[in-house]
């Protein structure tokens, strides 16, 4: 019979016959192991099936004062018996066999008994074993259930130990993530805050002696006004008293009416016109500026510096986004084939923020990010919008943050093959240090994957601090705009 080499758990490599694929039932079956390796198997099935503090009485042999070991499953008393006979048995050795540990194990007033057993039951026959147990339940692990109990990947090494099937190890995950890129840290971001302070002022200032300025062309309309007024008063009373002189001579100094030398202005009703023109109602127009006192213009700008520092850290964050590279990452697959892996990144004291292209840099938007162009015309024109993404709904990464606001990129694939190389979107996201301290940023990560029921640990990543100029990046950004 052809034979095949395995590696066993114990790192020892043997030569075997080829095996069955239904192995595992047939060493089952005809048990030719001993009664305390039977029991001790028992115990692993049971665990396997979420029993716990498992307490085996004599599997070497001696009294058990009718239990093979005592367990507990969701906080309830349990008694294991095991029946591993060579060979088929009949139905009614099965039911003796059974009818017997209950018997036993009832003075220890279980809640149940698990019956361990090698032997194969029809669905009739396990309604009329677990009916014996009356008010005492019964769990039973038989023939079938065991085999798929033991053939599940992570009980290789019990199958090697208990039934002697070798476990062909599986080789361990090698995967290697790499990233391409370096964190963004920006120097002198105190001069830019200072910068959009000083515009601000300058902003308010302008408005402000705007104001003065109107205050004081209006007073002196309203004076040219009333001195206009008063002239008018005086040549009506010259001429009331030209006409009381008149009277005696009876003539009467002609009045003059104007009327026919002036174009007939039409009255406009510029809300009305906009709304037959247009289907809307305009609204009321805009208040003009306020003429501010120093006092008041102070006030405004340290109202206007507290807002900018709150929001300062979204600010260098969008402007990190259109002026930096984004951040690659590779994964190297060293070892055997893959499927449905899961590998997690973090970035221990950076973050993760949108890539954009610096040609749709908006110094609006570095100023306050959560601005948004408003769209011109009238209003039922569609408001201005971002393009829809062009990442698939299946996209395999998923950037987002922990509980520490550390970064934490997920990458999942449904398969990874050998020797393989997998490339991320060089757009996912641009890596920004927060730690300001930091000279580098350490990147975790770990690795699972279909069939391997733990996470394995990467080797840790160093990524460089590419600290660059806020202000130097920032008309960068404008000046590229500019020209877009």
């Amino acid at each position: 019979m052809a034979s095949r080499r395995f590696s066993t758990t114990s790192g020892l490599e043997v030569a075997v016959p080829a095996l069955r694929p239904d192995e595992t039932y047939h060493r089952l079956l005809f048990w030719t192991y001993d009664q305390a390796l039977s029991e001790r198997l028992a115990g692993h099935l049971l665990a396997a099936e979420g029993y716990e503090s498992l307490d085996p009485s004599c599997p070497l042999g001696g009294p058990d004062q009718g239990a093979d070991a005592l367990c507990l499953k969701s906080g309830k008393k349990w008694v294991m018996a095991s029946y591993f006979p060579y060979g088929p048995k009949s139905f009614t050795e099965i039911k003796k066999k059974l009818t017997l540990d209950l018997a036993g194990a009832q003075h220890r007033e279980p809640y149940g008994v698990a019956f361990v057993c090698n032997q194969k039951l029809t669905p009739t026959q396990k309604k009329k074993l677990q009916a014996i147990g009356g008010d005492i339940e019964i769990d039973l692990f038989h023939l079938e259930r065991n085999v798929h109990i033991l053939d599940r990947s992570q009980m290789a090494q019990i199958r090697e130990q208990y039934v002697y099937i070798p476990a062909a190890g599986r080789p361990p995950i090698a995967v290697r993530a790499e990233v391409i890129g370096a964190a963004r840290a920006f120097t002198d971001d105190d001069w830019v805050l200072d910068f959009f302070v000083d515009c601000y002022e300058k902003d308010v200032r302008e408005e402000s002696d705007k104001a003065w300025a109107r205050v004081k062309a209006e007073e002196e309309a309203k004076a040219r006004a009333r001195s206009e007024r008063a002239r008018r008063e005086r040549e009506d009373a010259l001429a009331a008293r030209a006409g009381d002189l008149a009277k005696p001579y009876g003539f009467k100094l002609p009045s003059i009416d104007y009327s026919g030398f002036l174009p007939d202005f039409p009255k406009i009703d510029l809300g009305g016109q906009l709304s037959q023109q247009y289907g809307f109602a305009t609204k009321d127009a805009p208040e003009p500026p306020k003429p501010l006192t120093d006092e008041e213009i102070d006030r405004l700008v340290s109202e206007y510096r507290a807002d900018l520092l709150a929001r300062w850290d979204s600010c260098k964050d969008y402007l990190a986004g259109v002026v930096s590279p984004g951040t690659v990452i590779q994964l190297h697959n060293d070892g055997g084939y893959l499927s449905n892996v899961q590998v997690v990144l973090r970035f221990h004291g950076a973050v993760g923020v949108d890539f954009d292209l610096i040609q749709h840099f908006d110094y609006r938007k570095l100023e306050n990010p959560s601005w948004e162009a408003r769209p011109a015309g009238p209003p039922w024109l569609s408001p201005v919008t971002q393009p829809p993404s062009l990442r698939p709904k299946d996209y395999p990464v998923k950037v987002g943050h922990n509980d520490n606001g550390d970064l934490e990129v997920t990458i999942t694939l449904s398969e990874l093959r050998p020797r393989q190389v997998w490339r991320s979107d060089d757009e996912d996201f641009v890596l920004v240090l927060r730690d300001a301290d930091l000279d580098e940023v350490e990147v975790t990560h770990w690795v699972t994957a279909a069939d391997y029921h733990e996470a394995f640990d990467g080797d840790p990543i160093v990524v460089p601090v590419d600290r660059v100029s806020m202000w130097d990046a920032f008309r960068e950004a404008f000046e590229a705009s500019d020209k877009a």
